[in-house]
């Protein structure tokens, strides 16, 4: 083509050349369409042998895309368990996941032999295919898990337990040495206290409103006192007696609330014969003493 060509070369000119191009294809395609009917004609035995070989065709591209699916689907639930795994195996070391083999289709002969049993992630990577065309798929199993989970919190719960009640019985020892506790305190005693005080007392609210939300240890020590001789809470001469919790739960529902000069956030709730020292900030009750009528 000369480089001139162009020269004078108009729009016109350039659809022209576009039309001819375009005409050119089609008859080369439909002369390519008309050799590759020929081709399968002759291939396949006619008409029906061509609608055969497409029917084949597309079952094929369907099972290899089936094929192709599994494995994409294995890949990615085992990479995100292997992840899961890591961080369980953080507080559980020796956890390892299973697997198991589902086909809701009924599995084939070469399948069967699979079903039923439990894999370990290790061993699932060499699983699902097991032929072409194969619907089986792998499950996570968490029933182990599970069983696992239960053993080590009920461990920690016994571990926690065993700590409180080490801390409980050496409290109890230290405050009978100092006065605070009667001698005859026993660690049930502490124990029942806690859970009466847990029960009866946090959840109420003062006469302002403000909510109980804790208690102290020393606010336990003190409403048992150290003041008595005996079961039948005889006085003990020179030591602070205990207080009833009954006296405790007026005192903040209808006590006097004062201010402590001393810390902005504390009030001291005076209703005789009980005194209550509160924090605001935190909820929590600090100590209880007996105090006599005024």
């Amino acid at each position: 083509m000369s480089e001139d060509k162009y020269d004078n070369y108009t729009d016109d000119d350039f659809l022209a050349d576009l039309n001819a191009y375009a005409d050119q294809r089609d008859a080369e395609q439909a002369e390519d369409n008309a050799e590759l009917k020929q081709h399968l004609g002759e291939m396949v035995g006619g008409f029906l042998g061509v609608w055969w070989y497409l029917q084949a065709f597309s079952a094929a591209s369907s099972r290899n895309i089936r094929t192709y699916a599994a494995v994409a689907d294995k890949q990615a639930k085992l990479t995100a368990w292997e992840t899961a795994d890591d961080k369980i195996n953080q507080e559980h070391p020796y956890y390892q996941s299973k697997v198991t083999i589902m086909n809701e289709f009924g599995a084939c002969s070469k399948c069967l032999p699979y079903l039923g049993s439990d894999y370990t992630l290790a061993e699932a990577k060499s699983l699902v295919p097991f032929h072409y065309n194969c619907r089986c798929t792998i499950v996570r199993d968490t029933s182990d898990f599970d069983s696992v989970i239960a053993g080590v919190t009920t461990a920690v719960a016994q571990s926690e337990q065993s700590k409180q009640d080490a801390a409980d019985e050496a409290r109890i020892a230290d405050m009978i040495e100092i006065g605070n506790l009667s001698p005859l305190t026993t660690k049930q005693d502490y124990v029942d206290m806690r859970k009466r005080l847990q029960k009866e007392i946090v959840g109420l609210r003062l006469s302002n409103g403000v909510e109980v939300k804790s208690f102290s240890n020393h606010f336990i020590d003190r409403a048992i006192g150290g003041g008595w001789q005996n079961k039948n809470s005889e006085p003990w001469k020179g030591r602070r007696s205990g207080v009833k919790i009954e006296d405790i739960k007026v005192a903040l529902e209808k006590g006097t609330i004062v201010p402590d000069r001393r810390d902005r956030n504390v009030l001291v709730i005076k209703l005789p014969p009980v005194e209550v020292t509160f924090n605001t900030e935190t909820g929590n009750l600090i100590q209880v003493n007996p105090v006599g009528k005024e």
